[in-house]
């Protein structure tokens, strides 16, 4: 084989080899790219609910309320706030320990505990967030608490983002 022939295909090799490894560095960093956009948008959409819900309790007769009738009211403004904020997400509110409400089926405090729990924001507002793999589901979790009353509550947020795995 003469040498320009040699020259040739390795030249070729070695732009080959060049556009294959820079194809998937773009289709990974597209990807890092697609998964993060997916998070901060169920951490934005997890911040409005919170920030939504409280206001709603701070500014309704649930102070004044007492009983059956707090626990009634606060679980209306839930269901009501989580309604209109869903989007493809479900919200949970737990009391303590107990299970005020929960629109998703899933038990968070359980599924939070499988992944690497990331916090964002300043200790009395902070979000507490991990994606877990569920079954075939990818889910981003939040959590966020808070307290009324003296009271804690926490809000916990699920979205399944297995689509943007999969549309990956």
């Amino acid at each position: 084989m003469k040498l320009r022939t040699r020259i040739t295909l390795i030249s070729l090799a070695v732009i080959l080899a060049a556009i294959l490894v820079s194809g998937c560095l773009l289709v990974l960093l597209s990807a890092q790219n697609s998964i993060q956009q997916a998070e901060e948008s169920a951490l934005s959409q997890s911040r409005y609910m919170s920030i939504s819900f409280k206001n709603a309790v701070n500014e309704s007769a649930f102070f004044s309320a007492a009983g059956n009738a707090r626990s009634s009211l606060i679980q209306y403004l839930f269901r009501e706030y989580a309604r209109r904020t869903a989007g493809d997400a479900d919200f949970i509110l737990m009391h303590g320990s107990e299970t005020v409400c929960n629109t998703s089926g899933y038990q968070p405090d359980i599924l939070m505990s499988y992944g690497e729990i990331r916090t964002l924001g300043a200790s009395y507002d902070a979000v507490e967030y991990t994606t877990v793999k569920a079954g075939n589901e990818i889910l981003f979790l939040t959590r966020q608490a808070f307290s009324f009353a003296r009271e804690p509550y926490t809000v916990y947020m699920v979205s399944n983002i297995t689509q943007v795995y999969r549309g990956l």
